[in-house]
C-alpha cells in the first residue's frame, strides 16, 4: 500500500486553451512501480489468415466501450478469431490482439491494439503508439491526474513543474519521462502511460470502463 498527496491547482489558462486545472497526484514510495494493468505478451509465431484485422482498419464499432453503441454495430462486424489471443477464467475473460492496425490514434500509427471483454462486453481498449500524443490528450480531456514512477518525476510533480509557460501558452514539460496520466470521463477512465527509458511500449494509451477492476476481480475470484 503506498501512500499518496494530492494537490490541486489554481486555473492554468492558455491562449488557445480552455482553462485547465491540474490535478497533481504524486505516487510517493512507489519505486517505479504503477497499478497493475491486465497486460498480455504478444509474441506470437506462424502465420494469420486473410481475415485477421492485422494491419487492416478496425471498424470504429468494435473500439467503442459504450455499451448502447456496440449493440447497433454488433449485427454489422464480429472480430475474427484469428485475432483471438485467448479465453480466461471459465471464458469469460477473453482478449483480442491486433498487430499494426491501420486505424490512428490522435494521428499516431498504432503499434498494437489489444482489445479486453469481460461477460462478452468490450471493457479495455489498450493501445500502444509510435510517438508520444500527451499534448493531444491535453487538448482533448483537459484537467488530469499525474503519478510519477521514479524519483526524478515524483520530484518534478511535487514541485508542481508539470505545465510551463512559454511564449505560446502553457506546455507540458518534457522534462517528465516516467509517468501515468489519468482522466475520469463520464463512465470511462482514460490512461496515458510513458516510459521513455525503454524502447518498447514507450506510449501507452488505455480507455476503460470505470467498473472493469471491479468485474475483473469478481472474475477471477469465482474462477479459483
Amino acid at each position: 500500500m503506498r501512500n499518496c498527496i494530492l494537490f490541486l491547482s489554481k486555473n492554468l489558462q492558455k491562449s488557445f486553451l480552455l482553462p485547465i486545472l491540474v490535478i497533481f497526484l504524486i505516487g510517493c514510495q512507489q519505486r517505479g512501480q504503477e497499478e497493475a494493468v491486465t497486460t498480455l505478451n504478444t509474441g506470437k509465431g506462424g502465420g494469420r489468415s486473410v481475415t485477421s484485422f492485422d494491419r487492416q482498419e478496425v471498424p470504429q464499432g468494435l473500439l467503442t466501450l459504450s455499451a448502447q453503441a456496440k449493440k447497433v454495430e454488433a449485427h454489422k462486424t464480429q472480430l475474427p478469431k484469428e485475432n483471438l489471443y485467448g479465453k480466461f477464467f471459465d471464458e469469460r475473460a477473453a482478449f483480442y490482439i491486433i498487430e499494426e492496425p491501420q486505424n490512428k490514434l490522435f494521428q499516431a500509427k498504432v503499434k498494437s491494439l489489444t482489445l479486453y471483454y469481460l461477460d462478452g462486453q468490450l471493457s479495455q481498449t489498450r493501445y500502444i503508439v509510435e510517438q508520444d500524443i500527451v499534448d493531444s490528450l491535453l487538448k482533448m480531456y483537459g484537467s488530469f491526474g499525474i503519478i510519477g514512477h521514479d524519483p526524478k518525476n515524483q520530484e518534478l510533480i511535487r514541485s508542481r513543474q508539470i505545465m510551463l509557460s512559454t511564449t505560446d501558452g502553457l506546455v507540458f514539460n518534457k522534462a517528465l519521462d516516467n509517468y501515468q496520466l489519468i482522466w475520469q470521463v463520464e463512465d470511462q477512465q482514460i490512461r496515458y502511460r510513458v516510459n521513455k527509458h525503454t524502447l518498447n511500449e514507450r506510449f501507452k494509451y488505455v480507455e476503460r470502463t470505470k467498473a472493469y477492476k471491479q468485474t475483473l476481480n469478481e472474475i477471477e475470484r469465482t474462477a479459483m
